[in-house]
């Protein structure tokens, strides 16, 4: 349901959609009230609804090589021919795969739209996690100014009250799990 709801929120919304991939925190921009579509579930939200088979078609055709998985294969096309309003921006994260922040950065300059970008450094890189800190500070910060958010400190300190509250929930499920068979 959240992945429909973001997936509908870009069209209607248009204007407050952050387009992001699968590893941005969406925390950073559901506190400042916007809506983060994930766009590695694109594809699988348009193939529920029969629609993917009509975009990955014609991907060559319109310069989406076919190297690129068919997740991003699958958003670029739909962006290329039409087939959304632009967003509000688009943030991008290293992690995971290479062919979302290529992706991404064209989605950004064909609207053209604001790009976020937050390269995350190897767990064990020294000063990493300061690194990191860092750059999510700054792209909160810029988000904030962009979208004209009033109090974004306050609205990312709750964000991460539900988040830990969250976190602390899985546990409480994954120690049950540990001694009950939950289908």
């Amino acid at each position: 349901r959240i992945n429909y709801r973001s997936f509908f929120d870009a069209f209607f919304r248009s204007r407050r959609s952050v387009w992001a991939t699968l590893l941005t925190p969406s925390e950073l921009v559901s506190a400042l009230g916007l809506t983060p579509l994930v766009m590695e579930s694109v594809g699988g939200i348009t193939g529920t609804l029969g629609l993917t088979r009509n975009f990955l078609k014609h991907t060559v055709e319109i310069g989406v090589p076919s190297s690129l998985c068919t997740f991003h294969r699958a958003h670029l096309s739909m962006v290329l021919k039409n087939g959304f309003y632009p967003p509000g921006c688009v943030f991008a994260v290293s992690a995971l795969c290479d062919g979302n922040l290529r992706s991404l950065q064209e989605i950004s300059e064909y609207y053209p739209t604001p790009f976020f970008f937050v390269d995350v450094p190897e767990p064990d890189a020294p000063g990493g996690e300061v690194f990191l800190k860092n750059q999510l500070e700054e792209v909160y910060h810029q988000l904030a100014h962009l979208f004209r958010v009033k109090h974004p400190l306050e609205r990312i300190e709750r964000t991460v009250e539900i988040a830990e509250e969250t976190r602390v929930w899985i546990e409480k499920v994954n120690e049950l799990r540990q001694t009950r068979y939950i289908p």
